[in-house]
Parts: structure tokens; sequence; C-alpha cells
């Protein structure tokens, strides 16, 4: 936040501008889409979270949407996080009760209403499972499925493209989408974990990468038509699910 006008009617709240657009935006118009990239990425992600993790705040809401890109170069990528709309202050010992964020992200304990900052982890993972696979861990026809499979918590690396995977980036996903959340890894833990001090990763198979790039395209589609089709059943009065977490 740069300044504050006001007049008699509003007030006027001058942010920082992102032009680099969302993080899965960038990706999928890059040609190639290295373990080098995603890792850089995650480490400026788990920043943000060890520096609100100090402040107390847990975000709940993590997903690509919420990661702008600030600064992009053919090489590296420089992304904040946003909308701290779920945004909570927590204690040590506290369990938060409301259900928030996307069902695509939200860890099991959220689902149940019990949870702590340790949420914000089992987000990151999903994110760095479809980082590197162009898709989401937990899918489902319905809402219901997919916090069905979400409660499972069972991590798949089937696909082609994570033969060309290292082993130490399937152990850093395994362990960020643990459940329960005690035996997660730990934001430290994940920052400091042997996949990010490696400093020159695996480059993929550039067939295996229009593979990837073509199924985070078509995600991106299925998740819009979620959002838009969303919007319809709210508009017409009727909430099939009973609470929001598609956003």
């Amino acid at each position: 936040m740069h300044e504050i006008f006001e007049d008699e009617d509003s007030l006027y709240i001058v942010t920082e501008y992102l032009d680099g657009g969302e993080l899965f935006d960038e990706i999928s118009r890059r040609i190639k889409f290295s373990e080098s990239l995603a890792s850089d990425v995650m480490k400026q992600i788990l920043r943000g979270i060890l520096y609100c993790n100090k402040k107390k705040i847990m975000h709940r809401d993590l997903k690509p949407e919420n990661i702008l890109i600030d600064t992009l170069t053919a090489k590296t990528l420089t992304v904040k996080i946003i909308d701290f709309g779920f945004g909570h202050r927590f204690f040590t010992n506290d369990d938060f009760q409301p259900r928030a964020g996307t069902a695509y992200y939200m860890a099991p304990e959220v689902i149940m209403k019990s949870y702590n900052e340790t949420c914000d982890i089992w987000s990151c993972g999903v994110i760095l499972y479809i980082m590197a696979s162009g898709k989401q861990p937990f899918y489902g026809a319905t809402q219901d499925d997919v916090l069905r499979e979400v409660k499972n918590a069972l991590i798949k690396f089937t696909d082609e493209v994570w033969e060309n995977i290292t082993s130490e980036l399937k152990d850093l996903i395994r362990r960020m989408i643990r459940y329960p959340p005690t035996a997660r890894i730990s934001a430290t833990e994940a920052y400091s974990h042997v996949w990010m001090q490696i400093p020159s990763l695996t480059e993929p198979n550039t067939t295996v990468i229009q593979n990837i790039l073509y199924k985070l395209e078509n995600y991106i589609k299925v998740m819009l038509c979620k959002y838009i089709a969303k919007i319809y059943i709210t508009k017409n009065g009727v909430n099939v699910y009973g609470y929001t977490i598609i956003t």
C-alpha cells in the first residue's frame, strides 16, 4: 500500500501494481518448465509464509490464482502472495473452526474445521504438485467428490511426467501433502529441504513439457467453468453445497 486518499464519498487506496499475471498463466506461456524454476518460485512462496507465521498470520487460501508475477525474465520469476481475504491471526495451540479456502487446495483438517497455520503448507504442496505435473492431485466431478479425495490424502505419481522428475521433489510433495498435520513438514523444514538446495535441477523432456502445458490449459478451463457455474447458481438463489469454497 503506497497512499490513501479520502473525500466525502470514498476512500481510495493506492496499492502496488503487478502486471505479470497469475503464476500458471506465465508457466503455460513458457516453452520449458524446469524443476529449477519451480524450486525458485516455491522458495519465494515459503519465504512469504515464514514471514506471515512470524507475524502470527495464516493465509488460508493459497492457490495459483493468488500468486502473482511481479518481475519476469527468460529464466526467473519474482512472485508475490495476494488476497488475504481469508487471512487470520493465530496463536500457539489455537485451532480455528471456520472452513475457509478453495476445495482443490484445502487441507483435510480445514474441511473438518479444526486446524492451524500448517494448512498453508498443504496448499503449497498442492501448488507444487500442479507446477510439476500440470494437474491437481485431487479431482472429482463434484465438490463433494473433491472433498472426499482430499480427506483420503492419497498422493499418486503415476503420470508419464513423474518419470522425469527427481525423487527429491516427490519426497517434498509427500511431506507437504501429509495428514495428520502433526506429521506434515513445517514451513522452515520445507524451505530447508534438500530439493530446495539443489543448484541445478534436472531439465525435463520437451515432449513431456508439451503434455504438461496441455493439461495445465485444460485444468484452467475446468476451473473457470466451475467458477462461472458457481456464480450462475448463486445468482439464482440456490446454494447447492451449503457453503462457499470455490473462489
